[in-house]
């Protein structure tokens, strides 16, 4: 279910309850969609709301809507950057509030729908992150097997991240604990050390 766009003059309460409810959304998950908790938060006649939306699955599919778009906005700037760390860091920061709302969908499993999106977007990201993963981890010759390790990390950390925890560092210990594991693993495998260069230098 969709909306039709009200005159200008209304779209900014619009916006507003779309706005509020994705980052809601983001931070505590489908329970903290309530109407009536919007409402008060964003001082708006839960009339609004009905009028906007219908009811709440109309609104929910707004939210769905704009993540697609949010998630699209990141993918284009991903395909200009050239490094994990720090680039893929500071975007992954700069796109908190889409990461964390991806997080809510793949954490919940509760809407199918919502999980479908989400498991698309899912798929996306691991196409488009390989080869600068690949480089990341110093498994150039091996991008399939980067891209199921990343599968690992990513669950990992859609498992253990809150809101308030993600940001630079958080990422950098994280990432940095995933490429030493594959390090080791790799030398354990081959009887070689393996160097792999650290790309923040």
């Amino acid at each position: 279910m969709g909306f039709a766009r009200p005159s200008t003059a209304r779209n900014k309460n619009l916006d507003t309850w779309i706005e509020a409810g994705y980052k809601l959304y983001a931070e505590e998950g489908l329970a903290g969609i309530q109407i009536e908790r919007l409402a008060r938060m964003l001082q708006l006649n839960k009339s609004s709301f009905y009028h906007y939306f219908g009811d709440l699955e109309g609104f929910r599919t707004e939210l769905i809507n704009l993540h697609k778009k949010r998630t699209d906005d990141f993918f284009q700037e991903f395909k200009q950057i050239n490094t994990i760390d720090p680039d893929y860091f500071h975007l992954i920061v700069r796109y908190k509030v889409e990461v964390m709302f991806q997080m809510q969908i793949l954490r919940g499993k509760h809407d199918e729908s919502f999980y479908q999106i989400a498991q698309q977007i899912g798929k996306v990201q691991e196409a488009v992150f390989q080869k600068l993963w690949s480089d990341y981890l110093g498994l150039q010759e091996c991008p399939h097997l980067a891209v199921r390790y990343f599968t690992i990390i990513r669950d990992v950390f859609y498992a253990r991240i809150t809101f308030e925890q993600l940001d630079y560092d958080y990422l950098k210990k994280l990432m940095s604990e995933a490429k030493a594991i594959m390090q080791q693993l790799t030398e354990e495998s081959t009887g070689t050390p393996q160097v792999i260069v650290d790309d923040t230098v």
